[in-house]
């Protein structure tokens, strides 16, 4: 009776993994959004998108590399609520070429009276293929 029901298991899973598959292969061609920090900077370019809550005033952006360090970052004045992309070109402050690898962004938003709220960090792109992974 046990391998019954272990070969009845290893359908069901099988089963399981294709519905995944099957949901997963509707996004193949679509542009998405991910919860998410961190970018790829590749070839001079890495993009970064976050969510700006209503009654914002001010952002600072902060770009952070795997050690922890910033190596870059803008301040902006009278912004507007809503999703914003942020496209770091990989200069340092001292307009010297980043390598490229993943970064990480940091976004500190504030409303006109100087108080912190809160920002989605989000990834888009677009989907090409889908791989599953035991």
């Amino acid at each position: 009776q046990n391998i019954s029901a272990n070969s009845h298991l290893e359908k069901l899973v099988s089963m399981g993994q294709k519905t995944q598959l099957n949901e997963l292969a509707s996004y193949i061609g679509k542009n998405v959004a991910l919860n998410g920090e961190e970018a790829k900077l590749k070839d001079g370019e890495a993009n970064f998108s976050f969510n700006l809550p209503e009654g914002v005033s001010r952002v600072e952006v902060k770009v952070v590399n795997n050690k922890g360090e910033v190596v870059y970052g803008e301040n902006f004045k009278d912004v507007t609520a809503g999703n914003k992309d942020f496209n770091w070109i990989g200069l340092d402050y001292e307009n010297n070429r980043c390598k490229d690898g993943n970064y990480k962004i940091e976004v500190k938003a504030t409303n006109k009276n100087g108080e912190m709220l809160p920002v989605t960090l989000f990834k888009a792109g677009h989907v090409e293929a889908i791989t599953l992974h035991n």
